[in-house]
């Protein structure tokens, strides 16, 4: 999505994501542990939207919204690479 970034710029790749390129980065409201697969830890997560609430992400380009309720909850999974350092696999929520 950012051609004109180098890959090894994470900061740069982070901030596009989130302020030009449809990721919303929200902080998180809750989440839940429900699995773990070997040593990859599976959430369930909820965001905060800026004004305290839920963030829901809802139908998308031109779909009905009474065939595709809005979504709260969104997976990840977290791998655990040794006792103390640990990799988010799953990328932002994305609204397009």
């Amino acid at each position: 999505m950012n051609p004109a970034l180098s890959t090894e710029d994470h900061t740069a790749l982070w901030e596009a994501a989130c302020q030009r390129n449809g990721f919303n980065c929200l902080p998180i409201y809750d989440l839940e542990l429900v699995g773990l697969t070997g040593n990859i830890f599976i959430f369930d997560v909820r965001f905060q939207n800026p004004d305290g609430g839920i963030f829901h992400l809802g139908p998308c380009c031109g779909e009905d919204p009474s065939t595709i309720p809005p979504q709260a909850v969104f997976s990840y999974r977290v791998l655990e690479l040794s006792f103390e350092e640990y990799v988010v696999l799953d990328l932002p929520v994305y609204s397009p």
